[in-house]
């Protein structure tokens, strides 16, 4: 079967496009053809609210990558289908996180032949940064599609307030595209953490729905505050957004215990950030699935997570995590929790090595299958 695969992948950065990339290369490994078409153009750079958009590190596996779509050129538009009509895939597949993509997205599938399906690769269907075009464009995008693809319940049952089109998922699988576990003590010396204080991560791009603050209130509520307990964060700062939080941290008395790596952590260093640390949390305000949840299940690390979105779906509470509200008292008292009870710990860090087995990149193929056997 031939398919083609629309979507970010190198050389742009970011969880979608490592998602993406181990998704073709399970494909091939399943015996499909594919080819992956990411963008020449995603977002114009001062749409874009980080640094930059693009990484050095190649894929780690051997996938077919051009750089074909423009999101904002219609005549790539038309260019993009007339050449994938003269291709006659079987499949194309739109990856889908933002409604702005909808106009791209939309417009070349209807510009597709017939007998090629498109299959919605969802994942978020209504974005974590609303806005009032939003209904209109997710409309534009989904009436153009045959079916979808999602990787958590709750992306399946948001989508079905929208359509009733067919709808296949699987839970987000073990990201395991990064390099082996190394131990603790080496990962803190390398980043320069203290050797004897427990460290509390919080990973990936700072923006405001993933709860930040949630977690600095949480640092400076009893009766965490007093745990010597060293947090963590590691990833860019969206929006020019970290002197407001330096400030939130400057203002509770917590200088001591953050510390900060501003920037986005290439694939090659996203180890030493997991070894370093005794517990992964994610204190975010919504969510669909999350990559980071499955990077800490990857170096086998419990987590706290907010009961938001296909997160408890991913963590299940008081088997490889504690699943609070996103409430700054909640959070406090799972993480002092952890730290204080030993067989809490003990039974988290074995449910964490047992669970990690349910997420594999078999059964995203295998729901793709099935989609596609709905669709035929």
């Amino acid at each position: 079967m031939n398919i083609i695969y629309i979507g970010p992948l190198f050389p742009y950065r970011g969880g979608i496009t490592v998602t993406g990339e181990r998704f073709l290369y399970e494909l091939q490994k399943h015996g499909f053809n594919v080819k992956g078409w990411t963008f020449k153009l995603l977002y114009p750079q001062f749409l874009f609210p980080g640094k930059t958009q693009f990484r050095e590190n190649p894929p780690l596996y051997p996938i077919h990558i051009e750089r074909k779509v423009h999101t904002m050129n219609l005549f790539n538009w038309l260019n993009t289908a007339r050449q994938i009509n003269s291709l006659e895939p079987e499949i194309v597949i739109f990856r889908y996180w933002i409604p702005q993509l909808a106009p791209s997205y939309g417009t070349i599938a209807r510009l597709l032949k017939k007998q090629i399906l498109k299959i919605g690769f969802v994942d978020n269907p209504f974005p974590h940064e609303p806005s009032f075009m939003d209904r209109f464009l997710n409309r534009y995008f989904i009436s153009a599609m045959d079916g979808f693809l999602t990787m958590s319940e709750a992306s399946a049952s948001k989508l079905k307030q929208l359509t009733s089109k067919p709808i296949k998922y699987a839970v987000h699988p073990i990201l395991d595209i990064y390099p082996p576990a190394i131990p603790q003590e080496e990962a803190r010396k390398v980043l320069n953490l203290p050797l004897d204080k427990p460290i509390v991560l919080f990973f990936g791009a700072v923006r405001p729905y993933k709860g930040l603050d949630l977690l600095i209130k949480a640092a400076a509520t009893p009766p965490l505050n007093q745990l010597n307990v060293i947090f963590l964060v590691a990833g860019e700062f969206y929006f020019n957004s970290e002197p407001e939080y330096r400030q939130m941290i400057d203002q509770l008395g917590l200088k001591d215990k953050f510390i900060i790596h501003n920037y986005f952590i290439p694939d090659d260093k996203v180890h030493l950030f997991f070894c370093a640390a005794d517990l992964v949390v994610q204190p975010y305000k919504s969510a669909t699935q999350s990559g980071v949840t499955q990077i800490a299940y990857h170096y086998e690390k419990p987590m706290v997570v907010t009961n938001v979105g296909g997160l408890p779906e991913q963590v299940p509470d008081h088997v490889s995590g504690l699943v609070v509200e996103p409430d700054p008292r909640q959070i406090a008292k799972a993480i002092h929790n952890f730290f204080t009870d030993e067989e809490l710990a003990r039974r988290l860090k074995e449910g964490v090595k047992q669970e990690k087995e349910r997420f594999s990149w078999t059964a995203l193929v295998k729901a793709f299958r099935d989609l596609y056997g709905s669709l035929k």
